[in-house]
């Protein structure tokens, strides 16, 4: 037991000294020396990225690197990815190419960054050393880099000869040595110069002094001035950098340089690197401390094989079970990823270990626990998320959730992340409505509304061919809304207004109500010949099915189909639903059984004279007001299309034609 944990111990030390030496891989692994990505020329930010094959989270958040680092690069963005405690990934490139691939199947790296096996994480620096990020998702790496770009350090170079008067050789050789490092945007337009001017001009008036310090190792200022003098006498003369905050005044540091008239850019070269060295600090690592040292080893180098004692290492295992709400998990113990989709069954050492599940889109849970033959692990994890239900009546309308459509009403139970919300249902036919929510992890939110109509207004009059005022019925959109004269309330969103008269021919107009407006509407009705005389008898008939209307040649629209209970109710005026024996008359040629009141064939109406000379080639189903005597849930129908009279259950629909007892 004691050789295994000296040699994981000393594989962590091996995984930090890559930090401070560059170690070349010597293994499947590989290094990590974050200070040198830091110094290459043209970095301002690195960042360490953290991620596994089998960690979902990691593999969506894919895209978003790659956008970022797309985006960031020629600013300075670097991105290292780590492949860590992987081994069936085998180290397999992200899906993208970042500017550097480090393989950690073992875990070392991440055991020295203190992850304690929760992937996704991200680490952020700056290129002073500092540590921006620790242990973050990408979208804290993107929020900080924005942040730190935004406020991108601007440098002002002021630079004098030896008699305080302005040097613009000098001034340009700087500014060029500054903008080869990448490291400091170099202040270049008028109207940069003058912004910073007026910053430094209410800088409190403090003269730019030496004697007051910033404080050591925090970031640029985002506005600076680099004053640069030569400095010196009788013939040993040196080049001074004095960079301050151009906010506060205070020196942010300083270096200096023998000068050389006669090789004035190695000058500038040594004055530029020093000044630049030492806005560094030791690099600062996750752990809040700086950078460690390695101890150098000493004595004889020994080369060769050098063999030493070993055992196998045993230890008594078990099968563990292990379930989670949702399925799906990883699960790890003691850091070592051991179920890559939960319900699993697993071996692992047993007694007392560090169990933990993470699922996407829910909160990491873990505890220390002791696993034994038969153990089973079943957690519920909890969502990172919670749930937004938006109901409305009426339904089918347009839901706004923080000013963005998020389909229409009703809206069950959509995931959303916790906050507030700004939930809106609109329709150009009713007021607007709803309320600011906020989704709480693991609860539903709902926002129910009922929403009011947009109303205008119609005035509807109906006169016959004389000009006389008739009684007819109104009807908005299909709906019955009362009768001539009068005056209803309409939506704004009404198409169409019919006006019928079971004497003349039906009229529509089509509507363009406003609201909190009275249209006026004035019918005059046809006195078209709406009914037919059936031939022999005294029976008139409406010429077309419930539904339609006559236009004086046809009928238009779609007749309805509807059960009988309402079809005895839907004739208008003395108009009534036809009795069996009424509708088989319109046929003849019906056999005897029909005759005698049984179920069976008549003419079709297209080969009756009589049906077709009132009707033409007419297809449909009609109920007769006529109960089926040996079963009343049944009532008797003839289908025109082939003549054949039955019966039928009450509640099936059907068409209907109207029918009065003459004159």
């Amino acid at each position: 037991m004691t050789s295994r944990v000296s040699s994981r111990r000393l594989a962590r030390l091996l995984v930090v000294a890559a930090f401070t030496l560059t170690v070349p891989p010597t293994s499947k692994a590989g290094s990590l020396n974050i200070k040198d990505w830091l110094d290459r020329p043209g970095t301002r930010l690195v960042v360490v990225e953290f991620y596994a094959m089998w960690c979902k989270p990691c593999m969506e958040a894919v895209p978003r690197w790659r956008a970022l680092h797309e985006k960031y690069r020629e600013r300075g963005l670097r991105l290292i990815v780590v492949s860590t405690m992987d081994r069936q990934g085998q180290c397999v490139n992200p899906g993208w190419n970042p500017d550097d691939m480090v393989c950690d199947p073992e875990g070392n790296i991440a055991d020295a960054f203190q992850l304690n096996g929760v992937l996704p994480a991200a680490f952020l620096w700056s290129w002073q050393g500092n540590l921006l990020v620790s242990k973050g998702h990408v979208e804290d790496v993107e929020a900080k880099v924005e942040e730190y770009l935004k406020k991108n350090p601007r440098v002002l170079v002021e630079a004098k000869n030896a008699a305080g008067k302005p040097f613009r050789k000098l001034h340009d050789m700087i500014r060029r040595r500054l903008s080869e490092s990448g490291k400091l945007t170099v202040v270049a337009t008028r109207e940069e110069r003058k912004a910073l001017a007026k910053i430094r001009k209410a800088s409190y008036k403090i003269n730019f002094a030496d004697k007051l310090q910033c404080k050591l190792g925090q970031e640029v200022s985002a506005n600076s001035l680099l004053k640069a003098a030569i400095t010196g006498s009788k013939g040993k003369w040196w080049l001074s950098l004095s960079l301050f905050s151009a906010e506060s005044a205070c020196l942010l540091v300083g270096s200096s340089a023998p000068w050389n008239p006669k090789r004035p850019g190695m000058a500038v070269a040594e004055a530029v690197d020093r000044l630049l060295s030492k806005l560094k600090q030791e690099l600062q690592m996750p752990s809040g401390k700086r950078k460690p040292t390695v101890s150098k080893p000493t004595g004889p180098k020994v080369i060769g094989e050098q063999p030493a004692d070993w055992s196998p290492e045993s230890s008594e295992e078990v099968i563990v079970s292990f379930f989670s709400q949702p399925e799906g998990a990883v699960v790890l113990v003691n850091a070592n990823m051991v179920c890559k989709n939960t319900p699993c069954s697993k071996s692992v050492p047993k007694g007392r270990h560090l169990v933990s599940m993470q699922a996407e889109r829910h909160e990491k849970k873990q505890e220390r626990m002791n696993l034994a033959e038969g153990t089973k692990v079943d957690w519920k994890l909890t969502p990172n998320f919670g749930w937004l239900t938006v109901r409305s009546e009426p339904t089918g309308m347009k839901v706004l959730v923080n000013d963005r459509d998020a389909g229409k009403t009703p809206l069950e139970r959509q995931e959303k992340a916790p906050g507030k919300y700004k939930v809106l249902v609109a329709s150009e036919c009713h007021y607007d409505s709803g309320e600011e929510v906020r989704v709480e992890k693991g609860q539903e939110r709902k926002v129910e509304v009922a929403l009011k109509e947009k109303q205008g207004a119609v005035k509807v009059k109906a006169n016959d061919e004389k000009g006389n005022d008739i009684v007819a019925d109104v009807y908005v959109d299909g709906k019955k809304v009362g009768r001539t004269p009068g005056t209803y309330k309409v939506s704004v969103c009404a198409k169409e207004l019919v006006v019928k008269h079971e004497k003349y021919r039906s009229e529509k107009k089509e509507l363009g109500v406003r609201e909190r407006q009275v249209t006026e509407l004035e019918f005059k009705l046809d006195s078209g010949p709406v009914t037919v005389l059936q031939p022999g008898t005294n029976l008139y008939w409406l010429r077309c099915p419930y539904g339609q209307s006559w236009t004086g040649s046809s009928c238009e629209g779609n007749a309805r189909e509807i059960n009988w209970h309402v079809a005895k109710n839907v004739c208008p005026g003395d108009y009534r639903l036809p009795t069996r024996q009424e509708l088989v008359s319109l046929l003849g040629g019906c056999d005897a059984d029909v005759r005698g009141g049984k179920a069976g064939p008549c003419n079709k109406c297209a080969e009756s004279s009589r049906c077709s000379s009132m009707f033409g080639q007419d297809e449909g189903y009609y109920w007769s007001s006529s109960s089926y005597a040996a079963d009343p849930s049944n009532a008797w129908y003839v289908y025109f299309d082939d003549g054949y009279v039955n019966n039928g259950v009450k509640d099936v629909a059907s068409s209907v034609r109207c029918v009065r007892s003459g004159p």
